[in-house]
């Protein structure tokens, strides 16, 4: 949980860094986990 903290404050700078390739992929899990 605490993780999931950081990642949504750290989240624009990550997804940035990444190529757009796996922006695409890490959005479309990122979705998915949401609905879980």
């Amino acid at each position: 949980a605490l993780q999931h903290e950081i990642d949504h404050l750290d989240g624009k700078v990550f997804v940035e860094k990444l190529s757009i390739l796996k922006r695409k992929k890490f959005e479309k899990e990122w979705k998915k986990r949401q609905k879980n």
